[in-house]
């Protein structure tokens, strides 16, 4: 038996349901909101190689919350790959804020350009109000909404080497001088 409250499954060869529980009832989405995130941000970012420096605006914020980093700190230099990395093999929390504010200036405009590319995808009931997860009442989804946006990422090339991934080793920065290793929690 399925356990979960929810569940959505498809046969993507025929597109067939083949079993849903749930399927259109407004869940929390937590982690899962990072697929969007990490989709946005290798659509709107030309080059994975730019080097971004971490705010430090959000740490508390992140730490109050209790939320999932990857370990990069306040001031540091790294690329977008790593936080593309970070936020998909840790689930990092402080990646999602960053490549938000890279892509969009701001994380209120980066949930407007959630809200359209869930609309463009037929995500009709789902409405994005965080970048990373984190509660808010205003952050929902449905197992279909969530297998509509997967399916649409398991298409990008990029995305799949990152889900794919069992670690990402990262090159020195300002900060971690030695580099540094994340390690897929689901794969692991």
């Amino acid at each position: 038996g399925v356990y979960s409250r929810y569940a959505y499954m498809i046969d993507l060869e025929s597109n067939k349901v083949v079993y849903e529980k749930n399927a259109d009832l407004a869940m929390y989405p937590a982690s899962m909101t990072k697929i969007m995130t990490v989709i946005l941000a290798l659509e709107n970012i030309e080059n994975y190689d730019k080097k971004i420096t971490m705010d430090s605006d959000f740490y508390d914020y992140l730490d109050e919350e209790g939320a999932s980093v990857a370990g990069f700190v306040a001031g540091e230099k790294v690329t977008a790959e790593m936080l593309l990395y970070g936020a998909m093999l840790v689930s990092g929390a402080e990646c999602c804020i960053q490549l938000a504010r890279e892509v969009a200036g701001t994380e209120e405009a980066f949930f407007i350009l959630m809200n359209k590319k869930a609309q463009e995808l037929g995500m009709l009931n789902t409405h994005y109000n965080s970048s990373t997860g984190l509660f808010h009442p205003d952050n929902y989804t449905t197992v279909r909404d969530i297998a509509i946006l997967m399916e649409y990422a398991m298409k990008n090339e990029t995305f799949m080497e990152i889900i794919t991934a069992k670690k990402y080793v990262g090159d020195a920065t300002n900060k971690h001088t030695s580099g540094f290793t994340l390690h897929n929690k689901v794969l692991a």
